[in-house]
């Protein structure tokens, strides 16, 4: 589960890494604002959904080699069963404690949390301080929105229908105050409270990715930008604006999940306003998101196709003769070849070596003791070639992998929670 975690947030956090280049190279100097803020919005989307996606794609090994994907450590316990690797590239680990890697892996699995619930922590905390901002200041719903006077050094932020304004900030002119107002109600209207809300939720998920940071600060001047280009579109004078941006220039933000009038983004807003609008025929660069996200699900897909369906064939050679009324002696010699001991793959640090011995014509394995249990053997129920079942009704079974010399090379343990690869020592 913790390997499926990590392989998860890896692709995604590629795809984002995709998206937001593919962004900065392209799509960040255009001027049609609305479409990067859906392509904002989208790409991220695609970054949560697109890993959990497999096309179902009969992939041609003569196309797509076996083993053209290799297997990363956090895809190895998910590769498929049925797949018989040669005996000379047998891993074994004996040991039955907590290798290296699962440490490793635990250890990295243990930071992961902390940063999603120090994140989570913060934006629990950045609701609360708004709820009691709304609770504790004086408002007036005007049609739709409620209007909320603040004392804090800071003009004016908005979250959701809630505008928060600063009347006294700078001695602003009335005139100035119902531009602040204006340009806060278009936030609202625009629904952009939840842009932010969804950046957020989505940065608790990916904390580690650098890349949600720089997301984050463009979706917001995304936001200014539309906005400005509303409000200067209704016949204000332009330059009027960009000095009242100037004047109330300022660093402070009262909290991450509001819509700010101001911020560090004046600059780039009034630069934004000065220059021209790029033409309709760069709106084709949006077009951009379809090859990337087919591109994407593809890899992805083969990848987990590769990884979940390899079959080595040549490898591998079923006795379907039937075993049921051999004699004693032939019986044993069919049996000889099972026994041995036989060792985990390394990402499967839960499971313990097992042995396979011959007593009285019958297959049993020999379970070591722990801490919570004694020595003792499980026999073996012959149900079908090659395959066996245990005899103490644990619904568990063991089916022998043979190669082109008809000599085990190992075996697949199936119990309730999943089927797990074992490979014969020493043959």
């Amino acid at each position: 589960m913790i390997n499926s975690l990590f392989q998860y947030l890896l692709e995604s956090s590629l795809c984002l890494l995709f998206f937001i280049a593919t962004y900065k190279l392209l799509i960040s100097n255009l001027t049609h604002f609305n479409w990067m803020r859906a392509y904002l919005l989208i790409g991220l989307t695609l970054s949560l959904v697109l890993p959990l996606i497999i096309l179902p794609i009969q992939w041609d090994t003569k196309i797509i080699p076996t083993g053209s994907f290799p297997n990363t450590l956090l895809s190895q316990d998910k590769q498929s069963v049925s797949q018989v690797i040669p005996k000379d590239s047998m891993l074994i680990q004996p040991d039955p404690g907590i290798s290296t890697l699962q440490l490793i892996i635990y250890t990295l699995f243990t930071i992961y949390l902390i940063g999603v619930i120090y994140r989570s922590f913060r934006f629990a905390k950045n609701l609360i301080n708004i709820h009691q901002f709304i609770k504790q200041n004086s408002k007036v719903k005007e049609n739709k929105m409620w209007l909320i006077e603040i004392t804090n050094q800071i003009p004016a932020f908005s979250f959701f229908n809630y505008i928060f304004i600063n009347y006294n900030y700078k001695n602003l002119s009335s005139k100035d105050i119902q531009t602040i107002k204006n340009h806060e109600i278009v936030h609202v209207k625009q629904y952009h409270t939840l842009d932010l809300l969804f950046v957020e939720l989505v940065g608790i998920l990916l904390w580690f990715n650098p890349a949600i940071n720089y997301f984050k600060t463009s979706i917001k001047e995304i936001h200014e930008y539309i906005v400005d280009e509303k409000i200067t579109g209704k016949n204000e004078n332009k330059k009027a604006y960009a000095e009242l941006l100037l004047s109330l220039a300022s660093e402070t933000t009262e909290f991450n999940l509001t819509t700010n009038f101001t911020g560090e983004t004046i600059k780039r807003r009034i630069i934004m306003l000065a220059n021209p609008r790029t033409s309709s025929k760069q709106k084709i660069k949006f077009i951009i998101l379809i090859p990337i996200t087919a591109i994407l699900l593809l890899s992805f897909s083969c990848i987990k196709s590769q990884n979940n369906n390899t079959k080595i064939e040549t490898e591998v050679k079923i006795d379907h003769k039937d075993w049921s009324n051999k004699a004693p002696f032939a019986l044993q010699i069919e049996l000889k070849k099972f026994i041995g001991n036989y060792g985990p793959m390394v990402t499967d640090t839960f499971l313990r070596r097992m042995e396979i011995v011959i007593l009285d014509n019958k297959l049993f394995r020999y379970i070591e003791s722990d801490s919570t249990e004694t020595n003792r053997t499980v026999e073996l129920k012959y149900i079908s070639t090659n395959k066996f079942g245990y005899a103490d009704h644990s619904g568990r079974t063991i089916e022998f992998v043979l190669n082109s010399n008809n000599e085990v090379t190992g075996c697949i343990l199936t119990r309730k929670d999943g089927a797990y690869k074992l490979f014969k020592e020493n043959c």
